[in-house]
């Protein structure tokens, strides 16, 4: 089976990427060109005209002249400027020596080496000029920049009304510092590298053949969608449901995950780390454990069987054991804060209506008028909606204006519930959304669908999800034979703890070893040969890549056919559904970009915010086809990251531990986590899912970042996910490069990787040592020259993308720094003295950095605006 999801996203940049054709400059090039011509012309006369007066120096016998000679040649072995007069001074001895017309020839190369500097630094300022009156007139000019630039700092419209309110002849350092900000957001604005949603919108398309003469672009309005950070009204929530006022009025559960062990309470919950991941919710898994004492054993063996009960039930049992009102009111506080029990009410944080919910709850508690801090909540966020649901149709003015007011009243409410200092450039989320709707003839598309589906195949070797379910079908089947085995009723263990234990034992080395050769002594024999044949695949591609004169790898299908053979029984029933972004190069050749989990994980956010998207039929197929076919559950929750908002496009849902309330709105049922039942797989060698005696796929649908999950979501979501490729398989010959690095190394070329001639699946790059730069001036003008001549030398482009080695870690979390990891890319253009300074500063303080090609190049195309689509494919059987 091979099913190819109908509708595709185009994720289009809303700033034309000519825009940033304007840096560089073509005469500069050329004067630094022929500047390099002269200097070498200079430097073999020099280095000649040194030779013969070194043998000359020797035959002369007067004092006199002997030191005249010697001068000279010190003045022009070391450039002095004085070496034109002194040429002059000498003609008498130098015609003597028959030293004359070399010395003529120096002094003129000399005086027009000297001119040509003069020109260049001419033009290097005057482009300079010219580049930032152009930076400035875009921003001007494009009211979305502008409007962008206040998601950045909070200081940054300040500093930006000075910026554009001064002429630029009459700009100070303080605002030239601005420069390689906005210089930032431009280039990345017309790239798809965009890190506002507000730059780049994304529309719809559909493959067809249907139809023939009809325009394959269909005209639709533009909007956007702004909304509160889930994850940020979630912890406002928690608050408020700590509030005495708001706790008498709730009623409540224990812990689902609850259990005595041997005189004491031991339960999980889920921590929040608003300082870490700010913009996740409640994702990291905590152990909890408490001793056994009459009161919290009395509270429980009392209500245990009365769930949900009310406050006034609480209080009961605190007030028969002994304690007053005031500290049964404490003491309850304490038990919420650490999850022993858990209040019922809870927001539908999966719905762009989380702040109406957030209201609706505080009026249905009756709570408003009686407590102060939750009358001024209310308020603010009665506020913060009026200014929301006006918020996309304002001016960019106006927007800003809208932007502070709503940063300040959640300031209020963040001072009045105790919540952590508030990051504000994450307060808002805004997608950037057009109805317009493309249309591609599929019979375009054929050869390139081909190739995407057997790298799709291909992936398989790489993939450690893949190899972790084959572990787990050999650790349960060791453990529990071939019994069906209930996460709840075990009275043995918590099966749960000892898959996750399981999980944690392997994932870090199935991960960390992904791109890499692996030696053959797994116990497991279909890992063994899953790695024999990425050890191969990888052999393959060094090999290539020591090639001399060779730009591209080419990949052939059929040689991904021939690797992939030993191991078509064993995967024959295997299911990969993924995503993958790509942009067309005029030449037909097709680029990935990224590959990621499939299912519509990228899609639903949007198709959600479309208007009538998911009543297409051919949507509505696919999703038959390829997701209830399989009995797919999904665990619909987003932790507060507001990418993870989707519909419910599966018949059910699973609400697993510590998840609180599961929206039942939109399912024909809800799955209870202790319902689910877990039995290896004699044939597929793993593990699979039961709920209630039916076989069950379950998945995190929203998921993009499997590592922002909680484990047990994460958990549920491996026994029945297909890996995927988050760098691409160029990232094995520079792993291989950079864990071999050799001290004196200055840069390394890695070719083009190729499938067939249509698929580019990594492009053209160098990995450069900022080593060369202590060999520079630290005049700019001489630096950017002397880079100029490494470049030609290495026969690099002037145009390219850069990374810089920063150790990001991913979607902005805070987490932890990532050893090896690189900066998104960022475009030069060395041609370009506002870019050569940008450059300058993205490279300082790390040891090397990527250069990639431009790839797709629109340069000289009549196209204005950089595009990707994203595609989706659903494959069963690797081939």
């Amino acid at each position: 089976m091979e099913n190819k999801l109908p509708l595709f996203l185009v994720r289009k940049n809303n700033i034309p990427f000519t825009y940033t054709l304007e840096f560089g400059s073509g005469e500069l090039y050329e004067k630094v060109s022929n500047y390099h011509i002269v200097l070498q012309e200079r430097s073999e006369s020099i280095d000649e005209l040194i030779r013969n007066m070194e043998g000359k120096i020797k035959e002369v016998q007067d004092d006199q002249e002997r030191k005249k000679l010697i001068n000279l040649k010190r003045d022009i072995f070391n450039l002095r400027p004085r070496l034109v007069n002194s040429v002059d001074k000498c003609e008498e001895v130098l015609a003597r020596y028959r030293l004359l017309d070399d010395a003529k020839a120096v002094k003129a190369v000399y005086v027009h080496s000297r001119k040509l500097k003069e020109e260049l630094e001419e033009i290097y300022e005057h482009t300079r000029l010219k580049e930032r009156s152009h930076l400035h007139d875009t921003f001007v000019r494009e009211d979305s920049l502008m409007n962008a630039l206040k998601f950045i700092q909070s200081t940054i419209m300040e500093k930006a009304r000075s910026y554009f309110n001064t002429p630029i002849e009459k700009h100070g350092v303080k605002q030239r510092k601005l420069d390689n900000t906005l210089l930032k957001v431009l280039t990345r604005a017309t790239h798809k590298t965009s890190p506002f949603s507000t730059l780049t919108k994304v529309g719809v398309g559909e493959f067809t053949d249907e139809i023939e003469d009809a325009p394959l672009l269909r005209e639709g309005e533009q909007y956007t969608i702004t909304n509160i950070n889930v994850a940020f009204l979630l912890r406002a929530f928690e608050k408020v449901l700590l509030r005495p006022s708001v706790i008498t009025k709730m009623k409540f559960r224990f812990n689902e995950t609850l259990t005595i062990l041997e005189d004491r309470f031991y339960w999980t919950t889920l921590a929040d780390q608003p300082q870490k991941r700010k913009k996740i919710f409640r994702t990291a898994d905590t152990l909890m454990k408490i001793k056994y004492n009459q009161l919290l054993g009395s509270l429980y063996e009392t209500l245990k069987y009365e769930e949900p009960f009310t406050y006034e039930k609480l209080e009961h049992v605190f007030l028969q054991v002994g304690l007053d009102k005031t500290k049964a009111l404490q003491y309850t506080i304490s038990l919420i804060k650490n999850d022993f029990i858990q209040p019922t009410r809870a927001l539908r944080e999966q719905s762009n209506e989380t702040i109406p919910n957030f209201l609706s709850h505080l009026e249905e508690l009756e709570v408003i008028e009686e407590d102060e801090v939750i009358k001024s909540v209310y308020q603010n966020l009665t506020e913060i909606q009026l200014q929301l649901d006006k918020f996309d149709r304002l001016s960019v003015k106006d927007s800003f204006i809208s932007y502070q007011k709503i940063v300040r009243l959640f300031r209020e409410i963040s001072v009045h519930l105790e919540l952590p200092e508030l990051d504000e450039k994450l307060l808002i989320y805004q997608d950037f959304l057009t109805m317009e709707k493309r249309y591609e003839k599929q019979s375009d598309w054929q050869e390139v669908d081909q190739s995407l589906q057997t790298f799709q195949h291909l992936s398989v070797i790489f993939d450690a999800v893949l190899r972790l379910q084959y572990i787990l079908g050999k650790f349960v089947v060791n453990k529990y034979g071939n019994k069906k085995v209930s996460f709840q009723d075990n009275e043995q263990e918590d099966v749960i703890e000892v898959i996750l234990n399981a999980i944690l034992e392997n994932a870090g080395h199935l991960w960390g070893s992904q791109f890499s050769e692996t030696e053959l002594t797994d116990d497991v024999e279909e890992i063994k040969q899953l790695d024999a044949a990425k050890n191969k695949f990888i052999q393959f591609l060094k090999e290539k890549a020591t090639t001399r004169d060779r730009e591209d790898i080419v990949i052939t299908t059929e040689y991904v056919q021939e690797l992939l053979q030993p191991l078509s029984h064993m995967l024959s029933g295997y299911v990969q559904s993924n995503s993958f972004f790509v942009q067309a190069n005029p030449d037909g050749k097709v680029v990935l970009n990224d590959m990621y989990g499939g299912y519509l994980a990228y899609f639903l956010r949007f198709f959600y915010n479309m208007k009538d998207v998911l009543e297409n039929p051919k949507l509505e197929k696919y999703i038959s086809e390829t997701i209830h076919s399989r009995n797919v559950v999904d665990i619909y929750k987003s932790y507060g990251f507001n990418a993870n908002v989707r519909p419910a496009i599966t018949r059910n849902s699973v609400n697993v531990p510590n998840s609180r309330i599961a929206d039942s709105e939109h399912f024909d049922r809800i799955i209870s986590w202790e319902d689910l039942e877990i039995q290896y797989n004699e044939n597929s060698k793993k593990v699979d899912v039961f709920a209630k005696g039916e076989q069950v796929n379950i998945l995190f649908l929203g998921s993009l970042m499997t590592r922002l999950i909680p484990s047990i979501s994460a958990m549920l979501h491996a026994l029945s996910a297909n890996g995927v490729l988050f760098r691409d398989i160029g990232s094995i010959l520079m792993d291989d490069f950079l864990l071999n690095m050799k001290d004196d190394f200055i840069v390394q070329h890695f070719p083009r990787i190729m499938l067939n001639d249509n698929l580019v699946l990594s492009r053209r790059c160098w990995v450069v040592s900022t080593k060369i730069f202590t060999e520079y001036s630290d005049v700019e003008l001489d630096a950017f020259i002397h880079f100029h001549r490494f470049l030609e030398e290495q026969k690099i482009p002037t145009r390219l993308f850069l990374q810089s080695l920063k150790g990001q870690a991913s979607e902005e979390e805070n987490a932890e720094k990532l050893e090896g990891v690189f900066d998104k890319p960022q475009y030069i253009d060395f041609t370009s003295p506002l870019l050569w300074n940008l450059f300058k500063k993205e490279i300082e303080n790390t040891p090397y950095f990527l250069l990639t090609e431009i790839f797709p190049d629109f340069e000289g195309s009549e196209k204005k605006y950089v595009d990707e689509y994203l595609m989706e494919f659903t494959s069963k059987g690797v081939k």
